[in-house]
């Protein structure tokens, strides 16, 4: 494979760039770099090079379906730790035509810094009408300019220095990210935006992962709901009120008009909301959630608030932790009006808001052991976490390290390939695709060596936390102290008991092993966690089934002989429940979660009389 196309800026020179061969900063990089933009970006991370990246990886350059995903890096102002987040829009397929790595160095002190990048290059432009404008203005008054063209840029809030600014990028509608304060880093450049004015690289068809794609039961739930699914996930789950939940859902169907999604995907899990006075506004659960319910309002409030997050660039997950805080410290009434006001003074640089203790968690409860370890200690923090329903069995103590870990690497290894992770969580979770089978179309590699890349790439993020002085404290109290949860992560992981990076766990280290650190251990690979039925009193029983998500509707009492094994039970219940064949088992292996008074069950788990059960169909996070 090929060096990454690398366009690197000086922003302190006026001169136009020339899009050139990455240079590896160390030999033994060389070999990530094939790896494509992001793992590029990832070496020059790792080696300690700073300043914001933008990157994309060699799925977005190939034009495969749902691979639409810019990455951008930096240094987190919030945390001092290293950021990165996946922004969608046509940005990335745009960014593609040109160049896989864009990095930025010093700042350009032009008034409304544009960097404009062609084919030709890249080059500074100066619009001073863009100052304090608002990303949607900015991205039109872009598009008047210079054309056709997509755009990432920051709004007002980034300009005034707020740490938790976000970026924008598209416009119908808007896609954003930055809680780890990826827009101040931007604008700590002196740009208001970066715009790419080629065109988008072609797609690609691939007749497997398209009808995989277009088939998966819980991609289609998502289709549906557009991430809204969750409040239903959480009720189960017991961290959302059924009250809530459903306010929440009558809200969406109210207000919703319409869908987007990535590039390609027949399966688009966006959704917009019409707006009184302004255009339609996309929004995804955890947005409005960290806006609703922590803040004391309701759904319809909840959405306007989000629009004026979106409108300051400031990023509402960041938004709901601030405004809970400053409610809690007083002088701040709990209605829309208080928190608007507040809000606007926070991107005027009138208000400190500060992002408090729970910017390395998200919004709300868990009861997860592995989510709260990964919140807790993880070198990615609780983030790739957000994919994991239905890929790895297991969800006690005794294994979460293991989960966290292989997550971890998961995850890396698709955001360096610029595929959507929520469409991979769908594919193998449901069985559409094995790992093994997607790794080779989106990287050309089996399922070990997919892993193996993304631990590579994890060992790197970890060398950059270490420089920065950032890894996660050890914990010191139960129940992460035990064996299976920090022991097991930090000796997978190549830490040190005092939570330092261990010579063997090193990304150099890595590289020679060409191996995963961690077989796999996904969802067809069942944990057994109780004792088998044998030898228990089996007689007549009552189980009963609330279908949730991708299942609404699909409920009932089941009568069969109890205690017997979940996946058992569900297969009867595929031959007596109306609707059933075929939405709860596919090929021997559980296709719904399925939780038992908040605590989800795997398939070997005993089930027993008068138990309620309640099934869930949905990917995590969004």
């Amino acid at each position: 494979m090929d060096l990454p196309r690398w366009l690197d800026v000086d922003l302190t020179q006026e001169e136009s760039v020339a899009v050139r061969p990455w240079v590896a900063p160390l030999p033994q990089w060389a070999a990530v770099g094939e790896w494509g933009g992001v793992a590029a970006a990832l070496a020059l991370r790792g080696s300690g090079q700073g300043g914001l990246q933008v990157a994309v990886g060699p799925a977005v350059v190939a034009g495969l379906p749902t691979a639409a995903r810019a990455t951008v890096l930096g240094r987190s102002p919030l945390t001092g730790g290293p950021a990165e987040g996946q922004v969608g829009s046509d940005f990335a397929r745009r960014l593609a035509r040109v160049a896989d790595l864009v990095t930025l160095r010093g700042r350009t002190n032009l008034p409304g810094a544009v960097l404009l990048i062609g084919e030709g290059g890249a080059r500074l432009e100066s619009l001073p009408r863009l100052g304090g404008a608002t990303p949607l203005a900015t991205h039109r008054m872009l598009v008047e300019t210079f054309g056709p063209l997509a755009s990432l840029r920051v709004g007002p809030a980034a300009e005034a220095g707020v740490a938790w600014a976000n970026l924008a990028a598209g416009s119908a509608p808007q896609s954003f990210v930055g809680r780890g304060g990826l827009g101040a880093l931007l604008a700590a450049h002196g740009l208001k935006a970066i715009a790419v004015v080629t065109e988008p690289v072609g797609g690609r068809y691939d007749p497997d992962l398209e009808a995989a794609l277009a088939r998966s039961p819980r991609l289609i739930a998502r289709a549906r709901k557009g991430t809204f699914e969750l409040a239903e996930v959480r009720a189960a789950a017991g961290e959302l009120s059924q009250d809530a939940a459903q306010e929440l859902g009558r809200c969406i169907e109210a207000r919703r008009s319409g869908r987007h999604g990535c590039m390609g995907c027949p399966t688009p899990c966006g959704l917009s909301f019409e707006r009184e006075g302004g255009p339609p506004e996309g929004a995804r659960f955890s947005a409005v959630d960290a806006l609703g319910s922590r803040l004391g309002l309701g759904p319809d409030e909840a959405l306007e608030l989000l629009a004026r997050c979106n409108a300051l660039g400031l990023d509402a997950k960041q938004a709901g932790v601030v405004l809970a805080a400053l409610r809690r410290e007083g002088g701040l009434g709990g209605t829309l009006a208080a928190y608007d006001r507040a809000l606007q003074r926070i991107a005027q640089g009138e208000l400190e808001g500060r992002a408090g203790e729970e910017g390395r968690g998200e919004p709300g409860g868990t009861r997860d052991p592995a989510r709260l370890l990964a919140q807790r200690c993880a070198v990615r923090g609780g983030e790739p976490m957000r994919t994991s329903a239905g890929l790895l069995v297991g969800t006690g103590e005794a294994e979460a390290g293991e989960r966290v870990h292989w997550h971890e690497n998961l995850a890396a290894a698709l955001d360096a390939s610029g595929f959507c992770a929520f469409a991979a969580a769908g594919l193998i979770g449901d069985g559409g695709l094995s790992l093994d089978a997607l790794a080779r179309i989106l990287a050309g590699v089996d399922g070990e060596t997919f892993l193996w890349r993304g631990a590579v790439l994890v060992a790197l993020v970890a060398e950059a936390a270490e420089a920065f002085g950032t890894l996660a404290a050890p914990p010191r109290e139960e129940p992460f102290t035990r064996e299976g949860m920090w022991p097991t992560y930090r000796r997978l992981r190549g830490l040190t008991a005092e939570g330092r990076l261990a010579e063997a766990g090193r990304a150099a280290a890595l590289l020679t092993r060409r191996r995963p650190p961690l077989p796999r251990r996904a969802a067809e690979e069942p944990i057994r966690r109780d004792s088998p039925p044998w030898g228990a009193e089996v007689r007549p029983g009552r189980l009963q089934l609330l279908g949730c998500g991708g299942l609404a509707g699909l409920s009932g009492e089941l009568e069969l002989p109890l205690p017997t094994r979940l996946i058992e039970a569900l297969g009867r219940a595929e031959g007596t429940l109306v609707g059933a064949r075929g939405k709860l088992l596919s090929g021997g292996r559980l296709l719904p979660t399925v939780y038992r008074e908040g605590r989800v069950l795997a398939a070997e788990e005993l089930v027993h009389a008068g138990d309620r059960l309640e099934l869930v169909l949905a990917v995590a996070g969004g």
